[in-house]
């Protein structure tokens, strides 16, 4: 039977509904394993939908010395990995081996893990952009910007998994990467870029896998400065000096952020009596000092005050100023 998208389609939701009965799924994973997933699943995918063609676009069991001598299941076009994993498999557990292995390759800028069910893909970011972002899931320089399957809707899967194939993924590359610099640098939280995806309720619900997975561009007043209650500059104090001795002024950054305003905090020092507590004394001191300029979560200066304090049930209030 010639394999098309419609017979694809089909495919895949028997798969699904299999997945959903334990039973037939644990007789299916002992079938499979990763080969059958490769052939039944991987392969198809890869011609049907993303239209990479097997005699002339893709390299199978890539080991050549061009990838360090790394065996990786397929690689697209010479610069899209593919790991293909066991049903039963978590892909979590092999991010490091795709991150920091396969995708250091040269010339390699997009990957996708999958255990046949879920389908993770992770992209190289710009140089300019690389240094400015920690990311949730991914490594130094690159990001995982989607985790997608077709259990329970087939059509969505396909439609966000086309925007990776052999004639857009670059595309896309570019396109996320243009996101990815609007949510950092705040300009218009990138409203006007469209990742390629046609219908507009799938293409924001990828950008929000994108944010979800880019951490330190906004922090807890993120949802105030984009509703405009408070703005870049503002300044807000945390005060508790008559209590415990110490107060703490911080300011805004762009990105929801507190900064630490040197010379605008004030700390008694008090004797301690563990080691382990010394350094967060030590920082008090220096912005009291106004020595260190640092950009800070909210949340982790309570924990080093609650450390410090040894009050970690008490609730800090803060006030702007």
């Amino acid at each position: 039977m010639e394999l098309t998208k419609a017979n694809l389609e089909k495919g895949l939701e028997a798969i699904s509904k299999i997945y959903s009965d334990k039973q037939s799924c644990e007789a299916l994973i002992d079938r499979w394993n990763e080969k059958g997933v490769e052939c039944s699943i991987v392969m198809p995918i890869l011609e049907v939908i993303m239209g990479f063609d097997p005699v002339f676009d893709i390299k199978f069991e890539a080991s050549s010395q061009e990838f360090n001598r790394q065996r990786m299941d397929f690689v697209l076009c010479g610069s899209f990995v593919v790991e293909a994993k066991s049903m039963s498999e978590e892909l979590s557990k092999h991010y490091s081996q795709l991150v920091d292995k396969y995708m250091k390759n040269k010339g390699v800028d997009c990957a996708m893990i999958t255990n046949g069910v879920f389908f993770d893909f992770f992209i190289r970011v710009d140089p300019d952009v690389a240094d400015k972002i920690r990311s949730k899931i991914g490594g130094k320089d690159s990001i995982r910007v989607a985790s997608i399957t077709y259990i329970n809707d087939v059509s969505d899967f396909i439609d966000i998994i086309s925007i990776f194939s052999k004639d857009r993924y670059r595309d896309t590359i570019s396109k996320i990467n243009s996101y990815v610099k609007a949510i950092l640098k705040f300009e218009g939280y990138g409203k006007n870029i469209k990742i390629g995806i046609d219908r507009k309720d799938l293409d924001k619900e990828f950008k929000k896998m994108i944010e979800d997975n880019v951490v330190g561009r906004r922090g807890m007043f993120w949802d105030s400065i984009t509703a405009g209650d408070i703005a870049p500059g503002d300044k807000f104090c945390l005060d508790c000096y008559d209590d415990e001795g110490y107060k703490i002024v911080f300011e805004v950054d762009k990105n929801g952020m507190l900064v630490i305003v040197p010379g605008e905090c004030d700390y008694q020092p008090m004797k301690i009596d563990s080691d382990k507590l010394q350094h967060v004394q030590d920082l008090f001191l220096k912005w009291k000092a106004g020595t260190s300029l640092l950009y800070v979560h909210y949340k982790d200066i309570i924990k080093d005050i609650r450390g410090l304090t040894n009050r970690p049930r008490k609730d800090y209030n803060y006030f702007k100023i």
